[in-house]
């Protein structure tokens, strides 16, 4: 369910990630009309075929107001293969692409700018014809009958797509014993396929009873309706709507899938988060280590959800703790070094030290361990360059 996805002929080797994507409705008349102009061919809104250019919704996304590729309704008896297949390859070797990369070649190379596939040639086509542009997928359907393959290839409504419609119209050409084909219309299998109509009114009088015209083919509530006075209408329905019942099971459990491998995807992501969060949490109370009854990986998770939960008191009880271990850390090295330090003051705590007793002489503060916790907490920068000392 991939909303950018295009045409899926062209893919980068040897990735082989998509290489064409969807086209907004709005580049569509664009880019034919560089086809047009470019080729010489004489493409109008006639040949579009399917949802081509059509699909437009007031939702603004993407997906409702793009389509997929360009399906153009090609009559060979005016354009044969050969001539559309050597003007795409002119053009390819006048952009300086290698003979060896315009034509794609099976599996083994699909990199290219043409792919001859029988009934249809696709042309990776730059958009509005700028390669900056992005490139969408162009499906030249050759046929001999367009008006047959209009017919055939018409787009769906808002209920029912366009594949939904050519289910329902084989499902009742094989109620009435009979098959329907894209390319040659309604056909009998029971006489080597032989066409029984070809054009879209006696397809629908075939079809659909007495009386039906090209215009109750063209969607799905259109056929439905002129069926109803059938009297084997649920009969000739059955094949459509089982077809439809498995293809909704299938979508609802693609769904489902997804759904979970979202789900679990944010699982994952989340317990990375957490996992990082309390790392970091047990790093920063390995500074508190030296607080009585205080032990860093048990309060790492305190910590953790601390901060989660209140960001500004977690900041001042760090501030606190810092200033607390720096006091008991000064008293256990008065207790090492009976002394009053360097007076150089070249290590951190020496610079600590002697702004603390400057606080005591201009009474800022009542103690020297007062004074220690007001320049940690004043100056943290100090502070860590303290307890970098300290883990030495």
């Amino acid at each position: 369910m991939i909303l950018n996805e295009g045409g899926n002929i062209f893919k980068t080797e040897p990735e082989k990630e998509l290489i064409a994507s969807r086209i907004a409705t709005v580049d569509v008349e664009p880019t034919i009309k560089w086809l047009n102009s470019t080729f010489g061919f004489k493409f109008t809104k006639k040949e579009y075929l399917g949802t081509t250019g059509t699909k437009t919704d007031p939702d603004g996304t993407f997906e409702k107001n793009s389509s997929g590729d360009l399906d153009l309704n090609t009559d060979t008896r005016e354009l044969p293969k050969e001539e559309i297949i050597a003007k795409l390859s002119a053009w390819c070797q006048k952009q300086g692409i290698p003979d060896l990369e315009i034509m794609n070649k099976g599996r083994k190379f699909e990199a290219g700018w043409i792919k001859d596939a029988g009934l249809q040639v696709h042309f990776r086509t730059p958009i509005k014809g700028n390669p900056k542009n992005g490139f969408v997928q162009t499906d030249f359907m050759l046929t001999d009958n367009p008006d047959l393959q209009r017919g055939a290839k018409r787009g769906g409504t808002a209920q029912f797509g366009g594949k939904d419609r050519a289910i329902l119209l084989s499902s009742l050409a094989r109620g009435r014993g009979l098959k329907f084909s894209p390319t040659n219309g309604v056909v009998d299998p029971n006489n080597g396929d032989a066409v029984v109509a070809n054009n879209w009114d006696k397809i629908a009088e075939i079809l659909l009873g007495k009386g039906a015209k090209e215009a109750d083919t063209h969607t799905v509530e259109t056929m439905l309706a002129k069926l109803k006075g059938d009297p084997n209408y649920d009969e000739l329905i059955a094949p459509w709507k089982e077809t439809m019942e498995k293809a909704d099971d299938t979508v609802a459990k693609e769904l489902a899938d997804v759904r979970k491998e979202l789900a679990d995807a944010r699982a994952q992501v989340d317990s990375l988060r957490e996992s990082s969060e309390i790392e970091k949490a047990l790093n920063d109370a390995q500074r508190w280590a030296i607080v009585p009854q205080l032990d860093p990986e048990e309060f790492a998770p305190v910590l953790r959800s601390l901060r989660s939960f209140d960001a500004e008191t977690s900041g001042k009880v760090e501030s606190i703790l810092d200033a607390v271990a720096i006091a008991l850390g000064e008293a256990g090295i008065l207790k090492e070094i009976g002394s009053e330090g360097n007076a150089e003051h070249d290590d951190a705590y020496g610079q600590i030290e002697a702004m603390a007793k400057a606080m005591v002489t201009e009474g800022t503060v009542k103690s020297l361990s007062e004074g220690i916790s007001r320049v940690a907490t004043d100056n943290p920068e100090l502070y860590s360059a303290y307890v970098a000392e300290m883990g030495a």
